[in-house]
């Protein structure tokens, strides 16, 4: 009897994380989709790969520079916001974070400046302008996120993308301002984005106050958790542009622009983990001190482990597929990256669920380390491999790097909650392993496609009871409601 109502509180929690699962899925896949699209949009009027190489360069230093210009306040303000119903608590820290941000924003402008004045290229203007509105955006939206609802912060994605395909049509296509108008598109559909929801769905203007605010408390309180996680932003930072900056160096910016198509490509997957991610964060801060903890998170890590291995055997053969229509013709030969991409993808996301337990107990301290050494490795493996084999080397990097990562944090968070995974996942994971034949040796559609059909029906019969529960009871209850 007791075991039947465990299993009974657990199947409910199981279905909130579902429907915040759902509701980022309808978000997220919608922005992407339309990301996705942009790209024969690029790749067809912008037909110098380099110039592309260029774009994604000054987009990596962006995503780069962002933790640091944010003080990583989108987790913080998050975090004690989401669970604080208390308005003059709120005010507090929103008007902690308005200072702070109205601080780094004066700094880089001036800091710009004279790189600028260094370098004089349109292009450090250009990634001064976006780094400093996706960094406030970004704040912004988590912002929303936490005092609002998840739907309105899925619209903000949401109409940011949108505006972004929009003016990119206009600038790119139709203007022919080649890389000049993809960077425009992504400044001005930020900044209108912005001001949209500050109008509709205020955050500023309702609870920016002075008025008995003490920054010792509020804005302390933020920084000490935020600032901890500042060098591990930039040790993400790293590995991601070590690894363009060793195709820049040692390969060509073309190659380089090559690289960046095929990583484009898994933002599609890569999508499916962000998702994962944001519902697993909100559930897991409301049941980290539930009895049944480790059982429900056990079920959850199972089914998404299972479920996102399946995805990325789905998408390789997808992308091989779809990518000769899709992608110009001088960036065809980026295909070869896609399959080991999608592996350290995978495992990547799946290391990331157990980065969570350190937010839940708030020893954001404890991530460092770790990605102190994948960072050394990855540099590392890319100094070895990148001669020997090319971008495929550097991507090599990443796969041994993330698979120690995955299995450090495994270890480290049992004394948040424990983990037991389920044998099952072993066939989904050499199903993937063994796609490497057919992608890399057949170009035949039919073995291609024969191949997908094989690997989907051996997945689904070892698919746990749960999962086929879940897509079973999903289908049925849309067609109930339909009819």
């Amino acid at each position: 009897m007791a075991s039947t109502t465990v299993q009974q509180v657990e199947t409910n929690k199981g279905k909130q994380f579902v429907k915040s699962f759902g509701i980022y899925a309808i978000g997220e896949f919608g922005m992407k989709i339309i990301t996705f699209l942009l790209m024969p949009l690029y790749t067809y009027y912008v037909e110098k790969p380099s110039d592309y190489g260029i774009y994604d360069f000054c987009l990596t230093i962006c995503f780069a520079l962002m933790p640091i210009i944010s003080v990583r306040l989108r987790s913080g303000i998050f975090r004690f916001i989401i669970d604080n119903e208390d308005e003059e608590a709120r005010k507090g820290y929103i008007t902690a974070t308005t200072l702070i941000l109205a601080t780094t924003v004066a700094m880089t402008l001036i800091i710009g400046f004279g790189v600028f004045h260094f370098f004089n290229s349109k292009f450090v203007v250009y990634t001064i302008v976006l780094l400093i509105i996706m960094s406030l955006l970004e704040v912004q939206s988590q912002t929303i996120r936490a005092i609002y609802t998840s739907k309105v912060y899925i619209l903000v994605g949401f109409l940011d993308t949108f505006f972004i395909g929009v003016l990119s049509v206009i600038f790119v296509a139709f203007m022919h301002m080649g890389v000049d108008g993809i960077f425009l598109a992504n400044i001005i559909s930020r900044v209108t984005t912005s001001i949209t929801f500050e109008i509709i769905k205020p955050v500023v203007r309702r609870y920016f106050s002075l008025a008995k605010f003490d920054f010792s408390i509020y804005g302390k309180t933020l920084l000490k958790f935020t600032l901890p996680l500042l060098p591990v932003s930039v040790l993400w930072w790293s590995i991601g542009f070590s690894n363009r900056l060793f195709i820049k160096e040692y390969i060509g910016l073309e190659v380089n622009g090559l690289y960046a198509v095929a990583s484009r490509m898994i933002t599609i997957l890569h999508t499916i983990g962000i998702i994962f991610t944001q519902a697993w964060q909100e559930n897991a801060f409301k049941h980290y001190h539930n009895p049944n903890r480790d059982s429900l998170f056990s079920s959850i890590f199972n089914n998404f482990m299972f479920f996102y291995t399946s995805c990325g055997v789905i998408f390789i053969f997808g992308v091989k597929l779809i990518f000769p229509i899709l992608i110009g013709p001088s960036y065809q030969s980026a295909i070869q990256y896609v399959y080991l991409l999608t592996f350290s993808s995978l495992i990547a996301s799946y290391s990331n669920f157990f980065d969570i337990a350190y937010q839940c107990a708030k020893e954001t301290k404890r991530t460092v380390m770790a990605v102190f050494c994948i960072a050394t490795s990855v540099i590392s493996l890319d100094f070895i491999l990148i001669k020997p084999f090319g971008v495929s080397g550097i991507i090599l990097a990443l796969i041994i790097s993330y698979f120690f990562y995955f299995f450090y944090r495994f270890y480290d968070t049992k004394k948040y909650f424990r983990i037991s995974l389920d044998k099952r996942l072993l066939i989904p994971i050499i199903i993937l392993v063994l796609s490497a034949i057919p992608f890399y040796l057949s170009k035949s559609i039919v073995v291609n496609i024969a191949w997908l059909i094989f690997a989907i029906l051996i997945i689904y019969i070892a698919m746990p009871q749960t999962t086929k529960r879940f897509v079973t009871d999903t289908l049925f209850a849309k067609f109930k409601r339909k009819n």
